[in-house]
């Protein structure tokens, strides 16, 4: 997967960085500064990603892409979450296309 360091990809924003105990050598970036969407992205002690998570106010909904495990999960706190049989990165470069397969999902959800 592959996002600019600095910037949320969705809204422009500088992102946050965190570095927490979740992996060691690895950091957290973030984005929370609209109520339109929540980001974090976390990296691995060679500077890849491979796990993003994502809500989203059009859907509220979670998604989850895990590039370690080739997990791609969804779903909310109310009804659970589904994990998808296949594995695809997230084009977030290109919001509207991402948003039409997220919606997509979240019609079978």
């Amino acid at each position: 997967m592959k996002i600019n360091n600095s910037k949320c990809p969705i809204c422009k924003n500088i992102l946050l960085n965190i570095f927490n105990n979740l992996k060691e050598g690895c950091f957290e970036q973030s984005c929370r500064n609209t109520p339109m969407h929540m980001l974090n992205i976390y990296y691995n002690d060679d500077n890849e990603i491979y796990r993003v998570y994502l809500w989203l106010y059009e859907t509220s909904m979670y998604y989850y892409w895990d590039s370690e495990s080739k997990k791609f999960s969804f779903g909310n706190y109310d009804k659970g979450f589904v994990s998808s049989n296949t594995f695809w990165e997230p084009d977030f470069y290109n919001y509207p296309k991402l948003i039409k397969q997220l919606k997509t999902y979240a019609l079978f959800y």
